[in-house]
């Protein structure tokens, strides 16, 4: 079983992430997801984005911006999935 770190934020935002996805949701439900295949943020009955296919690190730093943008949640680097991290190191 992975581990999972869970944030629970003052306004009710939870983020939960196991270094594979990472997920953000509130009391009425999923907010946003990022996984290695998906990259995907609702706001109220649609989707500010959607994206499908191999995600890299530029997709996880437009994620936290548009998170940010559109719900005012930040999303910091200590949930980013470890194919993500790998990638991070490979580049340095």
């Amino acid at each position: 079983m992975a581990s999972v770190l869970i944030e629970p934020l003052a306004c009710q935002i939870e983020i939960m992430s196991d270094g594979r996805a990472v997920w953000v949701r509130d009391f009425t439900g999923p907010i946003a997801k990022f996984s290695k295949n998906l990259v995907e943020i609702s706001v109220g009955t649609g989707r500010a984005t959607c994206e499908y296919g191999p995600t890299v690190l530029d997709n996880w730093r437009r994620w936290q911006v548009d998170l940010m943008k559109h719900r005012n949640i930040i999303v910091d680097d200590q949930h980013m999935p470890a194919f993500l991290c790998e990638q991070v190191r490979k580049a340095g």
